[in-house]
């Protein structure tokens, strides 16, 4: 991910699912299908218009959630979770919880 952050890349979809194993042991970091360049700032805001995109909704920080905000820290936010998922044993994160619950509970400061 520091290599991304350097070449001024944000992911905006750091999970499990997007990593892959080399026969080496090497992790490396797939799927960069909402991953966006950033050059003149240090963020993008993923809302745009006429485009419906969906969100990886539970590996998000809440500055996506609320304003579509993606940074180096949000990618931060996604290692975090991605790290829930290793030490559950690739458990999905919040099982059961829709998209509004997760929000309104991490706003309530719970994890």
């Amino acid at each position: 991910m520091n290599y991304l952050a350097l070449q001024k890349f944000i992911h905006c979809d750091l999970a499990a699912r997007n990593c892959l194993i080399a026969d080496n042991g090497v992790i490396k970091v797939a799927d960069f299908g909402l991953s966006e360049e950033i050059y003149t700032k240090n963020y993008f805001n993923q809302f745009k218009e006429s485009k419906s995109v969906k969100l990886p909704v539970k590996w998000m920080a809440l500055e996506s959630l609320h304003y579509g905000t993606f940074s180096e820290k949000s990618d931060v936010w996604s290692y975090g979770v991605l790290c829930w998922e290793v030490f559950s044993a690739g458990k999905i994160p919040y099982p059961g919880m829709d998209p509004i619950g997760l929000v309104e509970l991490l706003d309530s400061g719970q994890r």
